[in-house]
């Protein structure tokens, strides 16, 4: 495996460029790849909590009277979570329903916590290998004596690079209604996201390969499998346990939408993207060779 003619020590245990403004000594880059590993699981938990303790309210249909034959101005519904809701007056008339709790099961359908998930994943491999690298007596070297743990580091990182961009646009772009309430752990989980994963490449100097666009795009088609097999076997939605999807606009009983979508997403966004981060990339490496250069040190 070439890792831009560099030993995996120097790839994996010094910071870019970028980074040694402030990371150059050892022990501040790894603290720091620690320190990012640790919020990212926070954010896991806190995303885990908000979920179990949300629920949704569906619309119910419209109706001249309760079940009981009273009024429905005057009708009354008791539901699980102990609390009496009272049907809405008149000219609508319709019946506020029991919130559906979000079951923790539902929490692993979402392409959001998938993200979530493999970014808290590759942030441990990633403070392991550089661990590793700084303070274990593993021997250096490049190709067959590169650690196993490297080469899982190095495939993960351009799947969560671009995976969690790709959450952080199609929510803003797909699933956000403009003026509606916005929460803090969304803003985290659907922009933080991306911002960890930013930190995470510009600090670093792993480098990236057109070679490995197909990391991100195995993610992707990975996920979208899942979603028509969820669809398939009867899966619902979390919000009304009724609708067969796990996003309206991922909906396969339309397969021709749900196919263009997936074909966009996995053949022309992955790619575009993963041509920016390559250009910034380049150009973090440009950076720490200047910056190598100048400090009279091994060149990036």
């Amino acid at each position: 495996m070439e890792l831009d003619g560099q030993q995996w020590k120097t790839s994996f245990g010094k910071a870019s460029g970028l980074g040694k403004l402030c990371l150059g000594n050892p022990i501040a880059f790894t603290a720091v790849r620690g320190g990012l590993l640790c919020f990212w699981l926070a954010i896991m938990i806190w995303s885990m909590v908000d979920w179990v303790n949300s629920y949704a309210e569906p619309e119910m249909p419209n109706a001249t009277s309760s079940s009981s034959g009273i009024a429905c101005t005057t009708d009354a519904l008791l539901c699980s979570d102990g609390k009496t809701y009272v049907s809405r007056s008149p000219p609508s008339c319709a019946f506020a329903p029991c919130p559906i709790p979000y079951g923790f099961g539902f929490w692993f359908t979402q392409l959001t916590h998938w993200t979530l998930l493999l970014e808290l994943i590759y942030l441990g491999f990633a403070f392991a290998t550089t661990a590793l690298a700084n303070f274990s007596k593993l021997p250096d070297g490049t190709g067959d004596d590169t650690p196993w743990f490297v080469s899982v580091t190095w495939a993960l990182q351009p799947a969560a690079l671009v995976g969690s961009f790709l959450v952080f646009v199609l929510y803003w772009a797909l699933l956000y209604t403009p003026g509606s309430t916005l929460y803090a752990i969304s803003v985290m989980t659907h922009g933080g996201n991306f911002v960890i994963m930013l930190i995470d490449v510009l600090i670093c100097r792993q480098p990236l390969y057109m070679a490995h666009i197909y990391m991100p795009m195995a993610y992707a088609l990975m996920y979208l499998l899942f979603s028509l097999i969820y669809y398939a076997a009867g899966g619902v939605n979390h919000r009304d346990l009724t609708s067969n999807y796990i996003y309206s606009v991922l909906d396969w009983s339309n397969p021709g939408g749900a196919g263009t979508l997936s074909a966009l997403i996995v053949l022309l966004v992955i790619p575009f993207f993963y041509c920016v981060f390559l250009v910034l990339v380049f150009g973090r490496q440009r950076c720490s060779a200047a910056v190598d250069r100048t400090n009279k040190t091994s060149p990036v």
